[in-house]
């Protein structure tokens, strides 16, 4: 222990006492190794010398001739001789050479081959799992590690051998087995990639071809398609079928030429029967027409029950006189027998899971055991009985129907669920509508409420008033009298009126905010969910205003089961609005929601009823701007058209200008198109919203936590150099007393945001700029041009030298040049500015340390937990920002995964912005002949954490379906909620983050009235008890100068969110 005193502080040891010296060289020897000693010279080697020696050690050095010491020699030889250099080596053993390794490096090759292989097949199961087994998912993810587990430890197990082999303790033909055993293992383990390609493609052929899916996707045949005239077919199928079947070519080619006949008007579905819903042992694939509602035709011979001839004529008797109830079992392991029923039960409504039974009708089920009906607890997922409750897939289930046969039937897990938690919900389907501003979204709605409500054009034309639910307004052209010359004359027909709507007949959105209108058909309930158009004439903010609205509609529903998007049919190309509308509309769906994506194109009159010169467009737009497989086809894709509406609503109106043969005829198409989509959406899987909820969070969090994310990140390293500082200064054995006791209190730098009075536009030309060192060292510009002192131009991004909306600038408009009125340079040498981030140095009191203070303690134990203390910060300073740039990736990473859009990453482009303008300051100060060593720093950190953040978004896409450990898995729905809980609950940078967070949400929703008044109040909390050292020197600022600079906080956020806005 006194050994170990002494080396801890060695540094501030006086040995001019020797008695403790001497009491210790009696128990230990010590000897000192040196190069020095040969040409200084120690005369003994006592204790205290030693000691001395180390204290002068930097001193010792400078008597070198280049005072950097003597360099160490070292010289390299071979194996071999290592022998003859080391005595009593013993012989040496020379290593075998091994000739027989080339096979693996082929080995190698075909084992990286089928990985690659492999992924590929996975990719392409991306935005399909619809048409596929979660299980099947799930097996090829489990492939996909088991190949790089098995490769690694093929790789370590080789290394062993071959080190064996070499040292003789190995025969070489050990090469030989190990080569054998895994041959063949990279290539069956990866037999998996074309297990169902050939079914996925199929699937698609046929859905471009106009057919419905029914199978994974939890769809079904309902009773009211099946009434349809004219009757609609049935394609059985399966993969089986599929690979082995000698008839599958010729039933392909038969359901190819019925899809392509131009008289078919046949709803065609296809029957994928591996799914669980829809199972069915097939010898041959089966096509033909649905002749019963219940139930499509089978072929008895497949599927016939025999087991009622086996039964002797007294258990058939007996079987007659039992009641005919359906019955459910669970194994008795599995109950629970003890249990309180929640309050909202449901009595349990399914389709038996038998194979050879209906799946279409749903049941009533008893327990087996105590013979009382079940019920589905919807809070706890368990199924209840007067036996006790179990979970709800532990149970099997047998029906009445004479085709089950003797067993009980499992559902999957999967399917079961959604049975049960739909079964609840009354028969209702949720229909969003979307569309650019003008499209015609209001008439359409209106004219499906008419579809609906009406069966033909005169029932329509007979009733008391005019069917809508939109206000709307549109123009009709007619003569006032049969005079062959007089002028054709425009009346606007308006059509209901309503606080939250406009007529459209200015030009804007018709629709205000988001509304939902309901209509039902056939006893089904329909919410058509309206939705302002993208592309607002009132501009950006109001789009992002409208895409929160829908979004806020939206979670008042569980499950979304058709998208609309409208478009115009007589679009020949995608202009930049409707590119930039499209680009929203899906950047804000998850990728799941694909499968419920359908397509209407609007005005189809002039194109015969038909997408017209939209559909390539919007086919090009498809495969170049998505990352998920979504294509127009016949099913997809719907034509409407306005014009019977427009009849009605001027024919109620007393105006007969319209053609009532083309009018009738447009309600045909349309209403027949109409019903054609619900049919489609009825047989969809629904879309959780939840899921597309989330990832908007997602979006959502990232937007406002980006910019303070990054920057907190710059404040972490810059904290962490400030300890090293600290470190520097501790370690420094000539502050003792009070010196010491000042330098035990931390500092930590804080970025505070700083709000200029106005909007400046600023000139960034070398000749309008100076660049001094700030008291930190780091070069900052000055701008000495101020070209418009109170520039409130909308839309113009913060700090971004010559953005385009610039050139309207006030300082631009009086010169053909657009040079700059002021300082004559050019608009493209401007830039926008207003707002500015500054640093502040905080003293962190720590009450560990006032506590020592006031105990008196030893410089020598102030000094030790002083250090001990920076070492846990920089420990802990570290943890927070590795957390920081995980959550980024992680975000990054996430939307990438689920958004139906391709993702840009503005984390990115943000560091690329802050890596150019660093530059821009250190070439400034390097001409300026200013010290750039500060800014140099920076500029390497910038680097290195945009280099970290793409490094980690890149290892969590590439192993986010086999992650290796935690930090490559991607979020989960319920991960990013707690992810942003724990940054907000970071220790030392936490609440810093949740507080620059809170002001850019503060800014979203008040933000927009700054740029038309200023606020008479300022908004400043007093968020610490911290000592406040400002890094800028700013404490010369007079009174009125801090009362301009209050509210500082907010300052910074127009320009993030401007920022943000552009990206």
């Amino acid at each position: 222990m006194e050994l170990n005193a002494i080396v801890n502080s060695i540094y501030s040891l006086d040995f001019s006492n020797d008695l403790a010296s001497q009491r210790l060289e009696l128990d230990y020897e010590f000897k000192l190794y040196t190069d020095i000693q040969r040409d200084r010279g120690i005369g003994k080697e006592t204790l205290p010398v030693m000691c001395r020696f180390v204290q002068l050690g930097p001193r010792q050095i400078t008597h070198t001739p280049d005072e950097a010491g003597y360099p160490m020699e070292y010289t390299l030889h071979p194996i071999q001789v290592l022998r003859h250099l080391m005595p009593g080596g013993g012989p040496h053993q020379a290593l075998r050479a091994i000739t027989n390794i080339d096979p693996f490096f082929i080995l190698f090759d075909n084992w990286n081959a089928c990985t690659e292989k492999l992924e590929e097949y996975r990719h392409s199961l991306v935005g399909r799992e619809q048409y596929l087994a979660r299980s099947h998912i799930d097996e090829v993810d489990a492939s996909i590690a088991l190949l790089e587990t098995s490769r690694k430890n093929l790789q370590m197990t080789l290394q062993r051998t071959v080190a064996s082999i070499k040292d003789g303790t190995v025969h070489e033909h050990r090469l030989e087995y190990l080569y054998a055993d895994h041959e063949s293992s990279a290539r069956q383990i990866s037999m998996i990639a074309v297990q169902q390609s050939d079914k996925l493609r199929f699937i698609e052929q046929c859905l471009n071809s106009g057919t419905t899916y029914i199978g994974f996707n939890g769809a079904c045949i309902n009773e009211r398609t099946l009434s349809h005239d004219p009757p609609p077919y049935r394609f059985l199928f399966n993969n089986a079928v599929l690979k082995s079947s000698s008839s599958w070519n010729e039933h392909c080619t038969t359901l190819r030429e019925f899809l392509h006949n131009p008289q078919t008007q046949n709803q065609v579905f296809i029957v994928d029967c591996d799914a669980p819903s829809e199972y069915r042992e097939l010898g041959a694939p089966i096509f033909g027409p649905i002749r019963t509602i219940l139930k499509p035709v089978i072929e008895v011979s497949e599927y016939r029950d025999t087991s009622a001839e086996r039964r002797s004529p007294t258990r058939q008797a007996e079987h007659r006189q039992q009641p005919q109830r359906c019955i459910a079992r669970c194994d008795p392991g599995e109950m629970d027998f003890d249990t309180r029923r929640p309050a909202e039960r449901r009595l349990v409504r399914i389709p038996c899971p038998g194979p050879s039974c209906d799946s279409h009708l749903s049941r009533e089920w008893a327990c087996a055991t105590c013979k009382t009906p079940l019920e589905f607890g919807s809070t706890n997922n368990c199924i209840y009985c007067d036996c006790g409750s179990a979970a709800y897939d532990s149970w099997d289930f047998k029906c009445n129907s004479d085709s089950h046969g003797r067993g009980f039937d499992r559902y999957h897990t999967d399917e079961l669920y959604r049975l049960l938690t739909r079964s609840k919900r009354p028969d209702c389907r949720n229909i969003l509508v979307l569309g650019q501003t003008g499209v015609g979204k209001s008439t359409f709605i209106n004219s499906f409420v008419n579809f609906l409500t009406f069966e033909s054009f005169d029932e329509a034309k007979s009733a008391l008033k005019l069917e809508y639910k939109v206000p709307c307004s549109f123009s009709v052209s007619h003569w006032n009298s049969s005079d062959l010359d007089q002028e054709l004359e425009s009346l606007t027909i308006r059509v209901g009126s309503g606080d939250d709507e406009h007529d459209g007949t200015t030009g804007d959105s018709a629709t205000q905010r988001t509304s939902v209108y309901r209509v039902t058909y056939n006893d089904t309930k329909y919410r058509i969910i309206d939705t302002p158009g993208i592309g607002d004439t009132r501009g950006p903010e109001t789009d992002n205003k409208n895409i929160k609205d829908i979004m806020n509609t939206l979670k008042r529903y569980k499950e979304l089961h058709g998208i609309l998007i409208l478009l115009k049919t007589n679009e020949a190309r995608l202009t930049a609005t409707v590119n930039f509308c499209f680009g929203e509309l899906l950047s804000h769906l998850h990728r799941s929601a694909v499968a419920n994506v359908v397509f209407g194109f609007t005005h189809t009159l002039i194109s015969n009823y038909a997408p017209g010169d939209a559909l390539k467009p919007l086919q090009s737009y498809l495969k170049n701007n998505t990352t998920v497989d979504l294509t127009v086809c016949r099913a997809n894709s719907y034509s409407f058209d306005a014009k019977s509406f427009h009849y009605l609503a001027a024919y109620f109106q007393g105006v007969r200008g319209e053609d009532e043969r083309s009018s009738r005829e447009s309600w045909d198409k349309s209403r027949a198109e109409t019903l054609r989509l619900l049919s489609y959406i009825d047989n969809l899987r629904p879309h959780e919203i939840r899921q597309t909820l989330t990832m908007e969070g997602a979006r959502e969090a990232l937007c406002h936590l980006m910019i303070p994310m990054v920057e907190i990140s710059q404040e972490i390293r810059k904290n962490l150099s400030l300890l090293e500082e600290k470190m520097a200064e501790l370690n420094d054995m000539r502050l003792t007393g009070d010196e010491l006791r000042k330098k035990l209190h931390l500092e930590r730098i804080k970025v505070v945001p700083t709000k200029l009075d106005k909007p400046r536009t600023v000139c960034k030309n070398k000749h309008c700029c100076e660049f001094n060192s700030n008291s930190n060292g780091e070069v900052v510009p000055f701008y000495k041009s101020i070209c418009h002192e109170d520039c409130r131009l909308p839309g113009v991004t913060e700090e971004c030298v010559g953005h385009p909306e610039l050139i309207k600038c006030r300082a631009f408009k009086e010169t053909k040049d657009k040079t700059c009125k002021s300082c004559k340079h050019s608009w493209q040498e401007h830039m926008h500015f207003f707002y500015e981030l500054t640093e502040s140095k905080v003293k962190v009191k720590d009450k560990d340390v006032e506590r020592r203070l006031r105990d008196n303690a030893s410089d020598m134990a102030l000094r030790q937990e002083g250090i001990e203390r920076v070492q846990q910060l920089e420990k802990e300073y570290r943890s927070e920002q590795k957390q920081l740039r995980k959550a980024t990736a992680q975000f990054v990473a996430y939307l990438r995964e689920h958004s139906a859009n391709a993702f840009n990453d503005a984390t990115e482009k943000y560091y690329d912005e802050l890596i150019k303008i660093e530059i821009g300051k250190i070439q400034f100060g390097k001409d300026h002949r200013l010290n750039v060593d500060a800014n140099k720093r920076k500029l390497r950190g910038l680097t290195d954490d945009r280099d970290r953040h793409l490094e980690l978004v890149k290892t969590i896409q590439e192993n986010m379906h086999a992650p290796r450990d935690q930090t490559e898995a991607l979020l989960t729905q319920d991960g990013v909620e707690q992810l942003i809980r724990d940054l907000y609950n970071l220790k030392h940078f936490g609440k810093n983050l949740r507080s620059l967070r809170d002001d850019i949400t503060h800014y979203k929703n008040h933000g927009k009235r700054s740029h038309h008044r200023h606020r008479s109040r300022s908004r400043r909390s007093e968020r610490s008890l911290e000592t406040r050292e400002d890094v800028s020197d700013r404490s010369s600022r007079s009174h009125d100068e801090r009362e301009q600079e209050s509210g500082r906080d907010r300052g910074i956020l127009q320009g993030i969110h401007k920022f943000l806005s552009d990206f």
